[in-house]
């Protein structure tokens, strides 16, 4: 009896397709980037006054802080994880955190530097 769902020859070719159009469609370079939704007050204030610039350096921080915090956790969840024996688990979710916490602590730490050079310090 042959079941009546077949999987594509290649399921990482049609994964990828799929990621391709979602990047295409909500990535950094299309007209509605859909991440920027997720803290809409990390923006560059239109009027650049003192007291904007310094709000919006408190809310670098803040997200820094939060992604930070979740960052640790997750480690600890992951070194559970790879303690038990569960490597491609917490490879994954290694990976994963990296992407999802890492880069944003990284990336507030960047625009903050430039934030300091540009406008100066606060």
């Amino acid at each position: 009896m042959r079941c009546p769902f077949h999987p594509p020859a290649s399921l990482a070719t049609v994964v990828a397709g799929l990621l391709v159009l979602a990047f295409r469609a909500w990535g950094p370079y299309s007209a509605g980037f859909a991440l920027a939704a997720f803290n809409p007050g990390l923006h560059l204030p239109e009027d650049r006054t003192p007291e904007r610039l310094a709000a919006l350096e408190r809310r670098m921080r803040e997200a820094e802080s939060s992604h930070g915090i979740l960052f640790v956790l997750t480690l600890a969840l992951i070194v559970n994880a790879a303690a038990r024996g569960h490597w491609i688990a917490a490879g994954w979710t290694l990976l994963f955190d990296v992407l999802v916490n890492g880069y944003p602590v990284m990336l507030q730490r960047y625009n903050r530097a430039l934030l300091a050079r540009r406008f100066g310090p606060f």
